[in-house]
């Protein structure tokens, strides 16, 4: 268990894919960074001071965070139950790891979710039993392709700022709809990005009003 999080936090290393997406409507979705016509940069975090924004992005978190997660296993008659001696039952509906439970890793991948198009965990594995999810800031990962095999890799930057590559079995990742090509399909659209003109005037206007 502990070597998996000294992983998780960047203390080794692995082969990185071998073609990264540096394309720059690759980066203008992920950030929304350009200034706006109303000369304000809307970020994700920056779009969080415009009160409708942070609204909407707390109602549908919170909605989704208070949702019962539940697995269930088809039943020979073609019903369902609970699977409740399934390793996965106790950690999806209710603690993610040892200091997260189901309820906060669903508010914070969600919210990443509706900031930045992208929401990711590390899945933790002894040996192959899943064991624990840890959530991680999408800031902290960049999604790289193999021409070989168009298999994604996750490169992910740890605290300690050295960065460890995993392949797609190592990464729980939740995404938006993808648009354009630059993304490959590997990637959600920020939905802030998507609006980043209105909020960028709403921005520009609460400085002005200020």
């Amino acid at each position: 268990m502990i070597g998996a999080i000294k992983t998780f936090l960047g203390m080794s290393e692995r082969k990185s894919a071998s073609v990264t997406l540096t394309d720059p409507l690759a980066a203008a979705l992920l950030f929304g960074s350009p200034p706006t016509a109303a000369g304000a940069s809307v970020t994700p975090e920056t779009a969080m001071r415009v009160p409708a924004v942070f609204a909407c992005v707390r109602c549908i978190a919170e909605s989704v965070a208070q949702l019962p997660l539940i697995l269930y296993r088809r039943t020979a008659n073609g019903g369902k139950e609970r699977a409740e001696d399934h390793p996965l039952y106790e950690i999806l509906g209710h603690q993610w790891n040892d200091w997260t439970s189901s309820v906060e890793a669903r508010l914070s991948m969600q919210s990443a979710l509706s900031l930045h198009g992208n929401a990711y965990a590390f899945i933790s594995r002894s040996g192959e039993r899943v064991v624990e999810l840890i959530p991680i800031p999408p800031q902290s990962v960049t999604v790289t392709i193999d021409t070989g095999t168009m298999e994604p890799a996750y490169h992910v930057t740890g605290l300690d700022g050295g960065q460890t590559v995993y392949d797609r079995r190592d990464i729980f990742h939740l995404k938006t709809l993808s648009v354009g090509i630059a993304t490959h399909g590997y990637l959600g659209a920020s939905p802030i990005t998507q609006v980043r003109e209105a909020i960028g005037l709403a921005l520009a206007r609460e400085e002005h009003c200020g």
